[in-house]
């Protein structure tokens, strides 16, 4: 995968991430009148994006002017503009904002030297932005729970779980556990028993494995989605053993793999309409399992590491060069980011949070099928069609509209919709980045800014 495609990109999205952040952090603030009468989740919006629009700001400048005095004079510049925006912030928040600043530069810097040809220059802003933000709310949600009542038990469940799993995943690449396969054993284990099971039992003032037991039964239909996302797992595990079986050695066309952006679309919605908080605790649970499968792959940790590394060679194509492969870890990051990063949970109704869905699991899919059967007439510069992205706009306006009917989401501005539709539908014609990644992230922002109220 080449290393730096089109940084324009990488920086159009982060300023339209940034932005539609700030502007809803502006207008809270001037109809509150007050700052510190929103809630930290809001407050925290600011922060997070101040934090990521510097970063970004940073790497680029030091990508731009290499170690010149002008690129050190501009960063130090650009680093004192985090003073002024957290002026009203603590000193400890302060501190934490610089210090992932300076942790999500380094990433941005030495993350190609260590996993070459693993991602795009695009691919690496937006993940070491979300790094930040996922790192900001573990530690608001883990460290400050007593100021944030918003943190839930499913969010103190999730923090812990993520941190723990990064921690083992990091240290089983460092200490390349491919030649002593049992380090990996003892990483995973050792932080499960020492870290994981300890530290949520004193927030959840329960063993975890009992806690999780009851939130599924809480209700019964988290029973009922649970059964069917088992049965939609064993159908997408059903298509991998039919192609590897079938097409050994030969590889499956984009048409096949958006078999697999139908099904998760099958698993969302009725997640999204049904139980919001059960499918975020789930989607974090199912990264969580992928990053373990692709590290015993990468790893070659027996007794699977062979054989998922084999099942993985027929679904990859010329994006999946480097060390690891991400596109799968990218379609489940796409359609759960809205999840992620979203202020609220407590309805289904914000269609914000439907953002994956419809630019990923929709939008892509038909524009993918469409291009590849109708498709005559080329975007110029590109090989998107102008069929396949005149479907991709009908169809989501299609679904969009029958949901609204439905009363699936409210809609405050049909024209806001429509336009971030049509955007999000021409950035995926044009864009040379993973529209897996990119594709949600500038829905979710443009639906943020004219859909929230």
């Amino acid at each position: 995968m080449n290393e730096c495609l089109d940084p324009s990109l990488s920086v159009t999205q982060g300023v339209v991430e940034t932005g539609s952040n700030i502007y809803r952090s502006i207008t809270q603030h001037v109809q509150y009148k007050d700052f510190h009468a929103n809630s930290r989740w809001e407050k925290d919006g600011i922060l997070v994006s101040v934090v990521t629009a510097v970063t970004l700001l940073l790497t680029f400048l030091n990508c731009s002017t290499e170690s010149s005095n002008t690129g050190k004079i501009l960063q130090g510049l650009t680093t004192l503009t985090l003073l002024p925006l957290l002026s009203s912030s603590s000193y400890g928040e302060i501190a934490l904002c610089l210090f992932l600043t300076s942790i999500s530069v380094f990433i941005n810097k030495k993350l190609p030297y260590i996993l070459p040809r693993c991602f795009t220059f695009g691919e690496l802003f937006t993940t070491s932005q979300l790094l930040i933000l996922i790192s900001w709310r573990i530690i608001h949600t883990v460290l400050l729970t007593s100021e944030t009542p918003s943190a839930s038990s499913a969010d103190i469940f999730c923090s812990v779980g993520v941190t723990g799993l990064l921690i083992a995943t990091i240290l089983s690449y460092l200490l390349n556990t491919s030649l002593h396969p049992i380090i990996f054993y003892i990483i995973y284990s050792a932080l499960t028993v020492v870290f994981i099971v300890p530290v949520l039992y004193i927030y959840l003032q329960e063993f975890p494995l009992v806690w999780l037991i009851k939130f599924i039964f809480k209700s019964y239909s988290r029973v009922l989605l649970l059964c069917y996302w088992i049965g939609c797992s064993v159908l997408a595990g059903s298509i991998v053993g039919y192609y590897n079986t079938t097409r050994e050695g030969c590889q499956i066309s984009t048409i096949v793999r958006k078999y697999f952006h139908l099904v998760v679309v099958a698993v969302y919605i009725p997640g999204l309409a049904v139980d919001v908080e059960f499918l975020y605790l789930s989607s974090v649970v199912a990264m969580a399992f992928l990053i373990i499968l692709e590290t015993v792959r990468v790893c070659n940790i027996p007794p699977f590491g062979n054989l998922i590394d084999q099942s993985f060679d027929v679904f990859t194509d010329e994006r999946d060069q480097g060390v690891i492969v991400l596109t799968h870890l990218y379609l489940l990051i796409g359609l759960s980011l809205p999840l992620w990063i979203s202020e609220s949970l407590s309805t289904g109704c914000n269609i914000c949070l439907y953002s994956g869905v419809l630019s990923l699991g929709i939008g892509d899919t038909v524009a993918s099928l469409a291009g590849s059967t109708i498709g005559r007439l080329k975007w110029p510069g590109t090989m998107k069609t102008v069929e396949g992205t005149v479907c991709s706009i009908v169809i989501q306006c299609l679904v969009v509209y029958i949901s609204y009917y439905l009363g699936i989401f409210v809609i405050i501005n049909q024209w806001n919709v429509l336009a971030a539709i049509l955007l999000t539908s021409l950035l995926e014609a044009f864009t040379t980045q993973i529209d897996n990644l990119v594709l949600p992230i500038a829905m979710f922002a443009l639906l943020s800014v004219s859909e929230n109220p």
